[in-house]
């Protein structure tokens, strides 16, 4: 008996993915910095410092010129919310929070209540 195998098999393992190309954008907020008055003014970054950044997000994000990676970081102002005014009082002395909570629990408890009543009877 001759029992000589005559197949071949070759296997290729890849990594799960292939990034192709890789394209980065960066938004950085604008300094605050206190002036004379001691009001808080917006100041925009210096190019070195933005230089700086650019070369850490290159590092982290595994910058490839080759590849044809874009990286962009711009310096804009964010956008400021205003604090929320203080809550009214609606009902004897309960904010619009404390009355919707109230009502949630309510609702359940009606609930619970009608199940078991159905499922007595």
């Amino acid at each position: 008996m001759n029992f000589e195998i005559t197949k071949k098999v070759t296997s290729h393992v890849r990594e799960a993915g292939n990034v192709r190309k890789l394209s980065v954008a960066v938004l950085i907020d604008y300094k605050r910095v206190e002036n004379e008055d001691g009001d808080f003014v917006f100041e925009p970054r210096t190019e070195d410092e933005l230089q700086l950044l650019e070369g850490l997000v290159r590092n982290t994000v595994g910058y490839n010129g080759d590849r044809g990676d874009s990286i962009e970081i711009v310096n804009l102002q964010f956008a400021e919310f205003k604090e929320e005014e203080e809550e009214l009082e609606l009902f004897f002395g309960f904010g619009k929070n404390d009355l919707i909570k109230f009502s949630e629990v309510l609702v359940l408890g009606i609930v619970a209540l009608l199940v078991i009543l159905l499922g007595l009877s």
